[in-house]
């Protein structure tokens, strides 16, 4: 089968598994690594991504605008206690490891589009049946709001009005766990912008 230009290198980041879609994460550990994870540093600050965007959806389902602090913070401890955030059913059905604007990250294979045209057919089959990363995603989520459980629960009880509103990626990925860098995680040009107009 002759493959469009460009596909393979795509095709070895989809499809052959790193170390980290067979190493377990040792959830044992109270100090987290990115060793601990069995990832690199990419695939770290993506699944910091999943894992902050379902808490804020998770948190969003419950918490009300008008909750005080106590109630805020009663709901954060729940939905942590049950694991929402992590539950398989938060994350599309079929992750993959795809390299996407210049490093490594999960993507919801079904909703992205192949960066070579001609993605179709057979190759397209090959895509579809990379293996799922969202066994592996879910234990990093469960290691990493475990470590980070109290930091969660008051930081939501901080907020005020809207939950969904609150920039969880840029607070847990980069402030908190330092996984991702800034310009990695969303509102970091605001961000900047806001610091070099303190400066002024």
């Amino acid at each position: 089968m002759q493959l469009p230009s460009g596909v393979l290198p795509w095709l070895l980041v989809a499809l052959v598994p790193s170390a980290a879609s067979v190493q377990e994460i040792d959830t044992s550990k109270v100090d987290i690594t990115k060793q601990d994870m069995g990832m690199g540093a990419d695939e770290v600050c993506s699944a910091c991504h999943w894992t902050s965007e379902n808490l804020r959806f998770s948190l969003s389902e419950k918490v009300k605008k008008s909750a005080s602090r106590s109630e805020r913070e009663a709901l954060a401890i729940s939905l942590l206690d049950a694991e929402a955030p992590c539950l398989a059913e938060r994350y599309p059905k079929h992750l993959v490891l795809w390299k996407t604007a210049g490093w490594n990250q999960y993507v919801d294979y079904m909703a992205s589009k192949a960066p070579a045209e001609g993605f179709e057919g057979s190759v397209a089959d090959l895509f579809a049946k990379a293996p799922s990363m969202v066994p592996l995603l879910q234990k990093a989520c469960r290691l990493v709001l475990q470590k980070y459980r109290q930091k969660v629960i008051d930081v939501v009880g901080e907020q005020k009005g809207r939950i969904g509103g609150f920039n969880f990626q840029r607070w847990l990925c980069f402030h908190e766990t330092r996984y991702c860098p800034s310009n990695r995680t969303k509102g970091a040009k605001e961000a900047e912008e806001d610091d070099e107009a303190g400066e002024l």
